[in-house]
């Protein structure tokens, strides 16, 4: 069956619409929290005091206009009954959803505790893929610590500005980078995972979308959190 790229394309153009439609109605919902909470809050207030004191229970029904609230908590709960019962609904779609994008990942976001793990993530990963070299690219590197890195670390200089690291250095070349702060928003790239460095802690892979599935496995067994953006 022919693909219908006209479709295709409305279908997605109509998705992305929607996608930041209900992005907006879901921040909107703080407001809603806030009020449920206030709405419980006094409520409970209200019964405890009525628990403790008789004169506060009759004050209480001389002040309020009790049928009123009834009716109006009564409206509150079942709109809230309702919106549970829709969600209900669609947590079946909205799970087949996720799980139809992630087949299209190739990118993730993981945060580690300690930088330590984050460096032990990435020698698994070159030793999983057997990658015997990467190219790291400094954000900033002035020429002191450039000529000493080369002579430190047997670099090679890559016409692109980057220098090209055996997998056998990398371990102690990381160590250094963290020490003289110059790592953050570095790049460390190869021909299957590509590196960068938010911070020591925090990385952004790129990487075919079967390989992303790998490393999420070497990542959780390292206590490294994938996040989802």
């Amino acid at each position: 069956m022919p693909v219908d790229k006209l479709k295709l394309s409305q279908a997605l153009r109509q998705l992305d619409k929607e996608l930041l439609n209900s992005k907006k109605l879901l921040e909107a919902r703080k407001d809603l929290e806030n009020s449920l909470h206030v709405v419980f809050a006094q409520i409970d207030f209200i019964e405890k005091q009525s628990d403790q004191d008789a004169v506060f229970t009759q004050y209480f029904k001389e002040l309020s206009n009790s049928r009123e609230l009834i009716a109006k908590f009564k409206e509150l709960e079942r709109s809230i009954t309702e919106l549970n019962k829709i969600l209900q609904e669609l947590e079946p779609a909205r799970v087949r959803a996720d799980l139809f994008f992630e087949n299209f990942r190739d990118y993730r976001n993981y945060y580690f505790q300690e930088s330590a793990k984050a460096f032990e993530f990435i020698r698994q990963a070159f030793e999983t893929y057997n990658l015997e070299r990467a190219f790291f690219k400094p954000q900033f590197l002035g020429m002191n610590n450039l000529n000493s890195m080369i002579d430190q670390f047997s670099l090679t200089k890559e016409k692109n500005q980057s220098l090209r690291v055996s997998k056998e250095k990398l371990p102690d070349l990381l160590n250094y980078l963290q020490a003289n702060g110059l790592l953050r928003k570095s790049r460390l790239d190869n021909e299957t995972i590509k590196i960068l460095f938010n911070t020591p802690n925090e990385l952004f892979i790129e990487a075919e979308n079967s390989k992303i599935r790998r490393l999420d496995q070497i990542a959780k067994q390292l206590g490294g959190e994938p996040w989802d953006s």
